[in-house]
């Protein structure tokens, strides 16, 4: 399983390491720095969520669909890192600074690019894997498309 869980995760990792090596280049403090990433980690866990968990569905079908484990899980995770972000306490126990609402638009758009790869990506395994299969000698079944 591990080895199959790599590759979803691969993209995640050099975008959260431009947009941290972009916010030191912009000269933000370690408390921006360390709200930015850790905006970046959480809402591109939340997109690999979405991502993995259907091999057939796209991430907007999984998102509309009622599973209500999904929404509880989604809307905690928002809950917490708005409150992380915003409440003043909660933002100096982690060690976080405000580095201004443009930076979590990064972040996230960061974050949705990786989605988007993945889901590209999805796609086009699931359209090979119908391909190869109608290709397969000796295969008597349709595959739906």
């Amino acid at each position: 399983e591990s080895v199959t869980a790599c590759p979803r995760e691969a993209p995640q990792i050099p975008s959260q390491f431009t947009l941290y090596l972009l916010s030191i280049g912009e000269g933000h403090s370690d408390g921006e720095i360390r709200a930015i990433a850790f905006t970046s980690l959480i809402v591109g866990n939340i997109f690999l969520i979405l991502t993995t968990l259907s091999r057939s569905r796209g991430a907007l079908t999984v998102l509309i669909e009622k599973n209500r484990a999904l929404l509880i899980i989604l809307l905690a995770a928002g809950s917490l890192l708005v409150a992380i972000l915003f409440v003043p306490w909660l933002r100096s126990l982690f060690g976080f600074e405000y580095p201004g609402s443009s930076h979590f638009l990064s972040a996230a758009s960061g974050a949705l690019l990786v989605l988007i790869i993945l889901e590209t990506a999805k796609y086009f395994k699931r359209i090979w894997g119908r391909l190869s299969y109608k290709k397969m000698p000796g295969a008597s079944r349709q595959v739906p498309d």
